[in-house]
This record gives structure tokens, C-alpha cells and sequence, in this order.
């Protein structure tokens, strides 16, 4: 069986096992919880602004895709980018993988542009390494800068510390890549292989040395990022005001928020379902009470909230992109 089969296979059943354990945690500790959240009065215009906050997230995740694919001298328009990444993002509802939906793109967008299949590769390869830096330096930003009810909690303190040379790393990594994209090319060209193969490493590194003579366009794509995640952090924070229980407030948000999608992140589950509802029921968990405690299972109902969020994006995207197609 193929390694991504096996892959894929694990991530199913590893989101199906976190989901099973949450609805048995939720039935033990509140009895039905979800009868709680459907139940339970609204604050709509919250709810309202959460979706909008979400919204916004996701449609700069493709003006940063535009930007990164136009950088390598691909033929692509913002329409492109907006009806292709909203398939993208309504097919991640469907793979069996959390890059599903990137490679649906990947195959369209090299369909019309047959000669730059490894630019469109290399474009969204770095869209999500961006898009990973951007959460890092969100959340240093915050934790680093703010006194949040989580500054006192040491647990959050060492993943602080943690994330704070993730970044280091990552920054130094990715200057030294930049940097030496141009020598490495250079380097591959003169062995002078001419399999597929060595051609398509070749074309690899010239896409990132192009990245390196448009540093603007990168450090857009960066402040992008850091943008998607003060949005998703928004979402949340609405989504818990709209639930009209306790929770903690926005600054503490931005703290939980980026954890939890950095959690999700981790390729063991499928779209990140489960470890993301897992990590934020966890940090409401341990967040201090200010000033009322927040109630058990208060974590996954806002999650509960962003998912339908997300899915009704997904389906205003296939709308969009039915309609630009005709």
C-alpha cells in the first residue's frame, strides 16, 4: 500500500478516535452538550461577526497565494485566485488529506499554464510554509507584548518559549534557502543531468531564487499571514461572545487561537479535526477565571462554531466558483 494511502488512513483514524474521545468526555462531564449549544440564547450579531472575521481569514490566504504565484511569473489574475482557492478550500471538505485541496489548485492552475507546473508546485509549497511563519510570529507578537491571563501559566510560558526559537530557526533556515537558492541552482545546472527528475529540482531552485529578488512580495505574504491570524483569533472571540457564556477575552484569544491551529496543523490528523476542537477545550481549561470560570465544554462549542463557520464558507465558494465559471 502507498505510504500516502497509509498516511491518510492514520489521519482518519486518528481525527476519528479524538473526536469519539471528545463526545465521551462531553457526555460525562456536561450530558449533552450539544443540546446546549443549540439550545442556549445567541448573541447573533456576534455570531454574525464571527463569520465575517473568518471570511476575511480565508480570503487572504488566497490574495497571499496570488501574490506568490504572480512573483514566479505565472499568468494568474486575483479572479484565478479567488475561484480556484475557493475550490481548493470547499474540496478539503472532501480529500482524504489535509492538502487536498492544494493539490486540486495546483492541478488546475498547471493545466492552464502547462509550461510553469513546478513554479505553480513551488508557489504553493511556500504559501504554506508563509502562512506557518506568519502564525509564529502572531503569536510572539501577542504572548511577547501583552499580559494576557496566560502569561501566568507556565505551561503556555514553555510552548512560548518553544514557539520563540521555532521562529529563530525558521527565519535562519529560510534566509540561508533564499540565499542559496541561486548557488544551489547554479551548482545542479553544471552537473548538466538531464533526466525529468534533475530537471525538475533545477526549476525548484530558480523558482526560490526568484523569491529572493522580490523580498516586498514575501514580506507581504508574511504580513498576511500575521492578518489570517488575528482574523481566526477575532472569529473565536466573537464565536464565544455570540454563545453568551463566560470565556476568556480577546488578548487571551490571540494567545489560544494560534496554539490550538498550530496543534491542528500537525499532520496526524485529517483537516486538523479533533486536535483543534482538543487544544482550545484545553486552554479554556487552564485559563484563570476572569472572572467567572468558564464552564466545561465551553471550548468545544466555539469550535463547534468556527467548523460551521468553515463550512459555510465552503459552500459560498463553490456558489463563487460556479458563477465565475459561467
Amino acid at each position: 500500500m502507498p505510504l500516502r494511502h497509509v498516511l491518510s488512513i492514520v489521519q482518519v483514524g486518528v481525527s476519528t478516535l479524538l473526536v469519539a474521545v471528545l463526545v465521551y468526555w462531553m457526555r460525562a462531564q456536561q450530558g449533552d452538550l450539544f443540546d446546549r449549544f443549540w439550545e442556549t440564547p445567541k448573541a447573533w450579531p456576534w455570531l454574525g461577526a464571527g463569520f465575517l472575521a473568518a471570511l476575511v481569514a480565508v480570503l487572504c490566504t488566497f490574495l497571499r497565494w496570488y501574490l506568490l504565484v504572480v512573483a514566479l511569473g505565472v499568468d494568474f489574475t486575483l479572479g484565478d485566485a479567488l475561484r480556484l482557492g475557493f475550490l481548493g478550500y470547499f474540496c478539503n471538505f472532501f480529500a482524504v488529506s489535509s492538502v487536498g485541496g492544494d493539490v486540486f489548485k495546483a492541478v488546475l492552475v498547471a493545466r492552464e499554464n502547462p509550461g510553469r507546473r513546478v513554479e505553480v508546485v513551488a508557489s504553493i509549497a511556500v504559501d504554506r510554509i508563509v502562512g506557518l511563519y506568519g502564525l509564529l510570529l502572531f503569536f510572539i507578537a501577542v504572548y511577547w507584548s501583552t499580559d494576557t491571563v496566560f502569561t501566568r501559566v507556565g505551561t503556555v510560558r514553555a510552548i512560548a518559549d518553544t514557539v520563540l526559537m521555532l521562529a529563530a530557526g525558521a527565519t535562519i533556515s529560510g534566509g540561508a534557502v533564499l540565499l542559496g537558492a541561486g548557488g544551489l541552482a547554479r551548482r545542479w545546472d553544471r552537473r548538466g543531468e538531464a533526466n525529468f527528475a534533475a530537471t525538475v529540482v533545477l526549476r525548484l531552485f530558480h523558482a526560490l531564487r526568484l523569491y529572493r529578488y522580490r523580498p516586498l512580495v514575501l514580506v507581504m505574504a508574511v504580513l498576511l499571514s500575521v492578518i489570517v491570524h488575528g482574523s481566526l483569533s477575532a472569529s473565536f472571540y466573537f464565536s464565544a461572545r455570540g454563545l453568551a457564556a463566560p470565556h476568556p477575552d480577546f488578548a487571551a484569544h490571540c494567545v489560544l487561537v494560534p496554539l490550538a491551529m498550530l496543534v491542528g496543523s500537525l499532520p496526524l490528523t485529517l483537516n486538523g479535526i479533533g486536535a483543534l476542537e482538543g487544544a482550545v477545550e484545553y486552554l479554556y481549561s487552564i485559563c484563570p477565571p476572569s472572572p467567572q470560570p468558564i464552564p466545561a465544554g465551553q471550548g468545544l462549542l466555539v469550535c463547534l462554531a468556527y467548523r460551521l463557520f468553515t463550512v459555510a464558507t465552503a459552500l459560498l465558494g463553490a456558489w463563487y466558483y460556479i458563477g465565475a465559471r459561467r
